[in-house]
């Protein structure tokens, strides 16, 4: 089973990421509070959060969408500003590619992400060394993961220690993660907040009858 997930986990990361090197999606507004990615995938954040419409980009039906401050983002004025403010990343993986992690128990979506494979599909730079985990959840099919990127590969101005969620949503497996600024870092409380409000809208804003 370990085997099977590091291979579901690796190529959805994979794709998501091309996914960012592709296409730009058609966005008008200077910064939405969600954006149509995938063909059926409704991104969207938690209250302050707006969608970069300059860091959306997509190639079949994978994804990667960037969110920020909606006050940052329109240039400030009414806009609304997060509570913790931080950089928020949904990975869309090709569909279908969710069923072996949803598949997985909880107890080996953590024995997966404890071990070597599991470290290297969170990797920046594909090795193994360049996390430290610090924290592991699971939780009714989601796995939370609070780590530290060593790789030295992060973009400016971010912080090192961040929390990811991945998640089956709707046969699409997906990848969340709020990373805080170098020069304001998120404690681990605010990071995990804001990471299971952005899950919870995921799944609000996409529930199973969605593509019916």
């Amino acid at each position: 089973m370990s085997t099977w997930i590091s291979r579901t986990v690796q190529a959805g990361l994979a794709a998501a990421v091309l996914a960012g090197c592709a296409g730009e999606v058609d966005v008008t507004r200077l910064a939405p509070e969600s954006v149509l990615v995938a063909e059926d995938v409704v991104v969207a954040g938690p209250p302050g959060y707006c969608v970069d419409p300059g860091a959306v980009r997509q190639s079949g039906t994978a994804a990667f969408v960037l969110l920020g401050s909606c006050a940052s983002l329109s240039g400030g004025g009414l806009s609304a500003m997060p509570d913790a403010p931080g950089v928020l990343t949904v990975l869309v993986s090709p569909e279908g590619a969710g069923a072996p992690l949803s598949a997985a128990s909880e107890a080996q979506l953590v024995r997966f992400f404890e071990s070597e494979d599991g470290r290297t599909a969170l990797s920046a730079d594909g090795r193994a060394e360049s996390v430290e985990i610090l924290e592991l959840r699971a939780d009714d099919g989601q796995i939370y993961v609070r780590a530290r990127d060593l790789s030295g590969a992060r973009p400016l101005g971010v912080a090192e220690d961040y929390w990811r969620a991945l998640f089956d949503l709707n046969g699409h497996l997906v990848t969340a993660t709020v990373i805080g600024f170098e020069a304001r870092p998120l404690d681990a409380q605010d990071g995990l907040r804001t990471l299971s409000a952005l899950t919870a809208r995921l799944f609000r804003e996409n529930p199973p009858s969605f593509r019916e």
